[in-house]
């Protein structure tokens, strides 16, 4: 059923003009035929937009989980080389609790640079404090050594590279001043661990009982 656009009266399905205004009724319906693919052709478009954001945004999503799982991963395998590096072989049990008790001071100086010549001289037949000397002695050869060869390379690179230098040079000592520090509370805990990284030389001979 279908009704004149202009007036509302209804018209009849086979009449071309409206009986009441005399308006042509097929011209009305054409367009409104028109207008429907129009109006169905917009809805189709704004379903393919919606669709193309929704899946933009399922693809930055998953783009955003994947960068924050490598993200994980790369902090997971630093923390496993950090475990690794500082698993270092834990000889105390080679130690009687007496030595242990009675040598922890000589253990400490051993850390505090030249002083590490007091337990190498002064606690000789404490098997406890020979170790940590040990330690102190490849603890202050490294930091020697490196500190050479970092002064020797800042005078051989260009001069745009020293600043690079300089901050390696901060880094080490970072570096030597944790192992200092790690070094005295093996000796406070009454622990015969090495040093990472440097405690495996021998270059001090220790002695045990």
């Amino acid at each position: 059923m279908a009704f004149c656009k202009n007036c509302g009266t209804e018209v009849q399905g086979s009449a071309k003009f409206c009986t009441n205004c005399g308006v042509l009724v097929e011209a009305e319906l054409e367009a409104e035929a028109k207008a429907e693919p129009k109006a169905e052709e917009k809805t189709k478009s704004e379903a393919k937009t919606e669709t193309e954001t929704k899946t933009e945004a399922n693809v930055n999503t998953d783009s955003g989980t994947d960068e924050k799982k490598k993200t994980e991963d790369r902090f997971k395998e630093a923390e496993d080389k950090f475990k690794e590096v500082m698993d270092t072989p834990d000889t105390t049990a080679d130690y009687s609790e007496e030595d242990i008790a009675n040598n922890k001071v000589m253990a400490i100086l051993a850390y505090i640079g030249i002083l590490v010549l007091v337990p190498i001289f002064g606690a000789k037949n404490s098997p406890f404090a020979q170790f940590h000397a040990s330690q102190g002695v490849n603890l202050i050869i490294a930091e020697f050594v490196s500190g050479l060869a970092l002064r020797l390379i800042y005078y051989i690179v260009p001069s745009g590279l020293c600043l690079i230098v300089s901050l390696l040079q901060s880094l080490v000592g970072i570096a030597v001043l944790a192992l200092t520090i790690y070094g005295i509370y093996n000796a406070v805990s009454g622990k015969a661990k090495e040093l990472p990284l440097i405690g495996g030389f021998k270059i001090l001979n220790t002695n045990r009982n």
